[in-house]
Order: C-alpha cells, then sequence, then structure tokens
C-alpha cells in the first residue's frame, strides 16, 4: 500500500489500497505496452477462459462483451482508488498512462496500477481540470484501446468508467457531505454534458434514477452487454430488460 493512503484505505477499504502501487517486487507492464494492438488482444484473449471457451455453448464467442467485463475490472483498479484518494485526502495521484505501469494476473485482468510514485497534496481549487490525467490521459487511452481492437463501442467503455465514478461519488456524499468541495466536483463533472472547453463530457449522466413498475432504481445510461456471455447474470442496473434481451 502507498503510505501516504493508509489513513483512508483501512477496515473495508483496506482492499483498495492494494490496487495502488509504488514500490512492488512483482513484475509489471507499461499501460501503453499493456493496450498496444501487439500486446491487448492477447490478454482479452486470457480473460475470455474465465467463461469457457466452449464452442458447443457458444460461451466467450462474443469478443464485445468480454472486453467490457475486462474494462471493468480495470476501471475498478485504478479509477476507483484514485478517486477515493483525490475526495478523502485530496491527494494528487501521478496516473498519466506514460508512466503507470500495470501488474497483471495470469488470466489477464489488472492486479494493481504501479504509479512512479506516491503524489502529493492538490495546490488548487477542486474542478474538473483536477481530472484531466486520469480520464483525458489514462482512461482514454483504456477506451481508444479497447473499442480498436474488440469492436465494442467506446460509448459502452466510458460509461464503464462512469459507473464506477459514479459509485465512488455515492459513497463520497455519504461519507464527507454532499457540500465538500471535491465531492461538488466530481458531481459537477458527471452532471455536465460538455467540458469547459465545449468539448463533449464521455462522462455525462452515467447512471440515471428511473421509475420502473413504482420503485425508483438506478439504471446504466448504456448496457455494458455482459448478456451476451450466458455465464453472467443480467446487471443489476442494467437500461435493458431481460424480456427485451430475450427478443435480442
Amino acid at each position: 500500500m502507498i503510505p501516504a493512503l493508509a489513513p483512508i484505505f483501512t477496515g473495508p477499504l483496506e482492499h483498495l489500497g492494494e490496487m495502488l502501487v509504488v514500490d512492488d517486487p512483482r513484475p509489471a507492464v507499461p499501460v501503453e505496452e499493456a493496450l498496444s494492438p501487439k500486446l491487448l488482444p492477447k490478454l482479452l484473449s486470457r480473460f475470455a477462459q474465465i467463461y469457457g471457451q466452449d464452442p458447443a455453448r457458444n460461451v466467450g464467442r462474443d469478443l464485445r462483451a468480454v472486453a467490457s467485463q475486462w474494462s471493468k475490472w480495470y476501471f475498478s483498479r485504478l479509477v476507483t482508488p484514485v478517486l477515493a484518494a483525490n475526495l478523502a485526502l485530496d491527494w494528487r495521484l501521478p496516473v498519466s498512462g506514460r508512466e503507470t505501469s500495470l501488474v497483471l494476473a495470469d488470466d489477464g485482468r489488472v492486479v494493481a496500477v504501479r504509479l512512479p510514485h506516491q503524489g502529493g497534496p492538490f495546490d488548487e481549487t477542486p474542478g474538473q481540470s483536477r481530472y484531466a490525467e486520469l480520464f483525458d490521459d489514462h482512461v482514454r487511452s483504456v477506451v481508444e484501446a479497447v473499442a480498436r481492437d474488440s469492436g465494442l463501442s467506446p460509448k459502452v467503455i466510458w460509461n464503464n468508467a462512469g459507473t464506477a465514478v459514479e459509485t465512488v461519488l455515492v459513497r463520497g456524499e455519504a461519507q464527507l457531505g454532499a457540500d465538500t468541495s471535491q465531492v461538488a466536483a466530481l458531481r459537477t463533472l458527471l452532471q455536465s454534458r460538455r467540458h469547459a472547453d465545449g468539448r463533449p463530457n464521455p462522462l455525462f449522466e452515467p447512471i440515471r434514477h428511473v421509475d420502473l413498475d413504482g420503485t425508483i432504481q438506478r439504471q446504466r445510461r448504456v448496457c455494458c452487454v455482459r448478456y451476451l456471455i450466458p455465464e453472467l447474470a443480467f446487471c443489476k442496473t442494467c437500461p435493458i430488460r431481460p424480456a427485451d434481451k430475450a427478443g435480442r
């Protein structure tokens, strides 16, 4: 665990501290190499074996669904702990895809993200710019690479990242207060259709709250297509009802 983050990654959150490392003896692959056309297809192929490559059952047939699940695992290891440190400690972590490396499992999953150093406190008022290195650099490179090698729509991959952000935001509001400047800045990011410079914001409204049969439920903006893998149950926040999936 990175020493500076130890105060927040305790108890039930201790596992988050294991997702970001600096001095770690395990082999790590630079992010740019892992996301290259040479290596990423191999990682996705290994990951697909989790669901059993059984042609008779068509399990793992659709690479898009496999890639979607792989990206969600990646974002849980990157976005979740980085934003937790951002909100709770007002801490900047060096997460550029050009400087970080990935500790990978034999099945191709990202186990941990290795950073060049432990970072330091933010020196500016919370705002959307504080998320640029994480989202405009690292996450964007993941989205582009996964879309390139799997055929999965970038909108799906961005929504996978956005749902991870929204989960951290909800927990941050509950634990730190909705009016905390860091929490408010993250909420604004998810509520903005465009960035300050006019660019479309791919993280806009990743989760909606809709009325389903008289009950307000959380629902993804874009389906993650995990239903294409027969081994997996429907996502709890799926925007497509099971009856509609059966028709597909």
